[in-house]
């Protein structure tokens, strides 16, 4: 088989995976998951429980630690561990978002704001108005090129 000029330029200038290069990506993966939980848990002050909190500022502290190292397996179980953690907060906070909606969705009930329903009217009758009160109604019709 023989190799042309071109193909061997582009086999030369193709990124090569090394060590050194597994090294730096691990670090700067870290680096931006460090700054990130780091950010959520400053926007989220008061919300992560402590046990919670206390383990994720732990396993940020080692991260730092190791992060400057060579061992990238060691920055990349860290990092995964973070990850990890990072996850669990997101799920709380989205389950604790999604059980407020639902308490606030109850208390309005079916006779809350916006659902058209009065108890001391005739059944509901119409449609939703996206302009609110002003008399607009929606009118399905159909779309014909012409």
């Amino acid at each position: 088989m023989r190799w042309s000029a071109r193909s061997r330029k582009r086999s030369e200038t193709r990124p090569r995976t090394s060590g050194a290069g597994n090294l730096i990506q691990a670090r700067n993966t870290a680096d931006q998951l460090i700054y990130q939980t780091e950010k959520t848990l400053g926007e989220l002050n008061g919300q992560v429980p402590e046990a919670d909190r206390a383990t994720i500022q732990q396993t940020i502290e080692d991260l730092k630690r190791v992060k400057d190292s060579d061992d990238t397996a060691r920055i990349q179980q860290l990092t995964e561990q973070l990850q990890q953690a990072s996850y669990a907060i997101g799920q709380q906070m989205y389950a604790q978002q999604a059980a407020a909606q639902q308490a606030a969705a109850g208390q309005a009930g079916p006779q809350g704001p916006g659902t058209g329903f009065d108890p001391g009217q005739a059944p509901f009758q119409g449609g939703f108005s996206a302009g609110g009160d002003n008399g607009d109604e929606f009118v399905d019709g159909e779309f014909r090129e012409v």
